[in-house]
């Protein structure tokens, strides 16, 4: 989640998630972007226009970039039910609410 180099803006030039997609190059990928429309995806990337949809659909979750809307993922999450991995870098997702029954939630300092 996030493919722009930072939040507020639609540029991805230098952007850790577009490294990111590379490396995972093997990998089915979904990707979600408020801003960001990507115009030459990976053969594995599939964008979508809703958060919800990568939510429900993916096994593990990166947040790529900070933006302000994805604060509520951890809500979503909760109501999910199914195991999933969540590497939230910025502390994004409030952890006391994240159900660590079906989520394993990872990130710095922490």
């Amino acid at each position: 989640m996030g493919l722009a180099y930072k939040e507020n803006t639609n540029s991805i030039k230098n952007s850790p998630a577009l490294q990111l997609l590379k490396q995972l190059k093997d990998n089915k990928i979904i990707v979600y972007d408020p801003k960001v429309k990507l115009k030459n995806k990976p053969k594995n990337c599939f964008q979508v226009n809703k958060a919800n949809f990568l939510i429900k659909n993916s096994n593990v979750i990166i947040l790529m970039t900070p933006w302000a809307e994805f604060k509520k993922i951890g809500k979503m999450l909760k109501i999910k039910k199914k195991k999933i991995i969540l590497i939230d870098p910025y502390r994004m997702v409030d952890f006391k609410i994240v159900d660590k029954k079906y989520i394993e939630y990872f990130t710095i300092g922490k």
